[in-house]
């Protein structure tokens, strides 16, 4: 079963770099990793914040077969089959019945959608843990062990499509 509320977030493992410059640190060199994503998400609700949705190529975005929640602070911001929110309170609230309401970024919403878990409702995180160490401007803050359990984990090694190893965990809140 599928909570209502989750994140989803790949990241370097040795020091949870999750962008660079805008982009992902690993660009092009994984596409296990956009599978995943897309397997995940579609059919949901993706939350971003403005410079994550600024940075999708404009060929994919708004995200396909998904219901697109743009948070930002610009009231002139307005386009074709997005949902505008200020918050993350208010991006949950615009999530469609039926529809599970998934963080995909960037680094702010991640910090609060973890720091505010409890809070919001968010029970279920999503990683995929790509094995190396990266150059990052972007992080995704540590889980409390505390608060948050493995509960599944697929390791693969790196092929002639994926440049590095990886893992797709899941945790879910204590």
């Amino acid at each position: 079963m599928k909570s209502e509320r989750a994140i989803i977030v790949a990241y370097g493992d040795v020091n949870r770099a999750i962008g660079l410059r805008g982009d992902l640190p690993w660009l092009g060199q994984f596409p296990a990793d956009m599978k995943h994503f897309v397997e995940i998400t579609t059919g949901q609700a993706v939350i971003m914040g403005r410079n994550t949705y600024d940075s999708i190529s404009p060929k994919f975005k708004p995200l396909r077969n998904r219901q697109n929640i743009v948070m930002t602070q610009d009231d002139s911001f307005l386009e074709a089959g997005v949902s505008v929110a200020y918050n993350l309170d208010e991006a949950f609230d615009l999530v469609e019945t039926g529809r599970q309401g998934i963080v995909i970024g960037g680094m702010m919403a991640y910090k609060e959608s973890v720091a505010r878990a409890d809070e919001l409702g968010i029970d279920t995180i999503y990683v995929t843990e790509v094995h190396g160490e990266f150059d990052a401007d972007a992080f995704f803050p540590d889980l409390d062990p505390n608060a948050w359990r493995e509960v599944k984990r697929q390791d693969f090694p790196a092929d002639e499509r994926n440049s590095y190893p990886y893992s797709f965990v899941k945790y879910e809140r204590i």
